[in-house]
């Protein structure tokens, strides 16, 4: 009965107000019970909206969504301006031009909006986009798509400052490059190997061989990124386009030596 009238009085706060404006404090006085009531019944304010599964929320969520993907953007500039340690939710919540209760409406902390951060990260977007692509086409086709999705990411400055805040504090703060590993790279390495176990005849042995082929191939875009877009006073850098070229030609390769030409 207690977990209605909580579902109940928050779909009225959430519809009134936005998610972001909704306060749990406000759902247990419309509830009638304590705020600390909720937290028997939920973890936090997402675990509540998320609950709602009505057709109204559906015009709430996306702003709340697009307005939490502004914050990181601009908090991805402060980490790698300052660092991780170095910028407050505070700092993020002044560049953002709201208050600091506000930011809390949409992160729980400041690691919590690191991650969310890393949600976005363009190497996992390059490697989703490709069940896009239709079936049977050559394995070079593949690889260009994800090669020119990752560097078009890349070119957003709020991006570098992540790969940057990831490279600079990672060894202070282990849980960020925990997080880089099991939302990017891990990611990105699952989605690859899923697309080619079900596009190809491959067993397990093949597939890892595939699998280490494509972290070379995915350490040398990442190193150019590095080297050359992160990295200041680089002299004379290789043009991206025939650093890709030849990176995909290596990798496809190697592919087409093990028998596989087309997913």
């Amino acid at each position: 009965m207690t977990r209605e009238k909580i579902q109940k009085a928050a779909r009225v706060v959430f519809l009134k107000k936005g998610y972001a404006d909704a306060s749990m404090r406000e759902i247990a006085q419309t509830a009638g019970i304590s705020p600390g009531a909720i937290y028997s019944y939920y973890e936090g304010k997402k675990e509540l909206f998320d609950s709602l599964d009505i057709d109204e929320m559906e015009n709430v969520r996306p702003d709340f969504e697009r307005r939490q993907m502004e914050i990181c953007m601009v908090a991805m500039i402060l980490f790698g301006k300052n660092g991780y340690d170095g910028t407050s939710m505070e700092d993020i919540a002044a560049a953002a031009g709201i208050s600091k209760p506000s930011l809390y409406q949409y992160f729980d902390n400041k690691e919590s909006l690191f991650t969310v951060s890393l949600n976005t990260a363009p190497v996992a977007f390059a490697a989703k986009s490709l069940r896009s692509l239709p079936a049977g086409i050559d394995v070079r086709e593949v690889a260009l798509e994800f090669a020119r999705g990752f560097g078009q990411n890349f070119e957003q400055p709020f991006r570098r400052a992540l790969l940057k805040t990831i490279i600079t504090d990672s060894e202070r703060f282990p849980e960020i490059g925990e997080h880089f590993f099991s939302l990017g790279v891990n990611t990105v390495y699952d989605e690859v190997i899923n697309l080619i176990r079900e596009r190809t005849q491959c067993d397990e042995e093949k597939l890892s061989k595939v699998g280490l082929a494509f972290m070379t191939f995915l350490g040398s875009l990442q190193a150019y990124i590095i080297m050359y877009r992160i990295t200041a006073g680089a002299q004379n850098p290789p043009d991206w386009n025939e650093y890709l070229e030849q990176a995909v030609d290596m990798f496809c390769y190697y592919l087409k030596g093990l028998g596989i030409e087309k997913l």
